[in-house]
């Protein structure tokens, strides 16, 4: 069975040692939350020399509204996320916590507070028999990311992705990597099935923000 590795699929589970009744949305938000911002992504297909195909679909992405959950703001994110869901609805639903950006479970999808902790740990079994383990840590990028909206200095929010069985052609471990801009947003993510050696990119075509 091939795996999809999508961020906002695989995050279950959480190691986190914030104050969950702060809520401080930072003026310099790396993932500005405010209704009517919107993002487009372009996916991109990489093979293991290096040539990219760009795939035909589209993926946008806007604040809707917001929504009241235990006495917390949190903003409502509509759109679609090729291929895992392709019909418009909601993808996510979002607050900012001191630097933190929450999301409904009160998982982390990033910091720009914290570069030690591991933020996230999972290991995916099929039985008994182990298929892979991921940790996802902040990084921060030394040089600009380079994606279709512009030039950016980022923070990575990187996922390291080992399996215990060498997959022919593949890299272990392999990385995930979901780069934020400040004041942007998510500019590029990256996601792979674990038998092939192709990663996709998502990456930022267009966007409008405001905080």
């Amino acid at each position: 069975m091939r795996k999809l590795f999508v961020l906002s699929l695989v995050i279950s589970f959480l190691i986190s040692c914030r104050n969950e009744n702060e809520t401080i949305v930072s003026k310099d938000s790396y993932y500005p939350l405010a209704i009517g911002n919107y993002w487009i992504y372009q996916s991109v297909e990489i093979d293991s020399a290096g040539n990219e195909t760009i795939r035909p679909k589209i993926d946008s992405v806007t604040i809707s509204h917001d929504t009241t959950i235990n006495n917390k703001q949190y903003f409502i994110l509509e759109g679609t996320n090729n291929p895992m869901t392709p019909n418009w609805g909601i993808i996510a639903i979002f607050r900012d916590s001191s630097g933190y950006l929450v999301n409904n479970q009160g998982e982390i999808l990033f910091t720009e507070n914290n570069f030690t902790d591991t933020l996230y740990y999972k290991v995916e079994r099929n039985n008994q028999d182990t298929l892979y383990s991921i940790t996802y840590k902040m990084e921060a990028s030394t040089n600009p990311v380079t994606v279709p909206a512009g030039i950016f200095n980022v923070l990575n929010f990187k996922g390291t992705v080992f399996t215990p069985r060498e997959i022919p052609g593949v890299d272990n471990p392999r990385y995930l990597n979901t780069y934020y801009a400040k004041k942007v947003g998510k500019i590029l993510q990256s996601y792979f099935y674990l038998s092939s050696p192709i990663i996709i990119e998502k990456r930022l075509i267009r966007y409008k923000t405001q905080e």
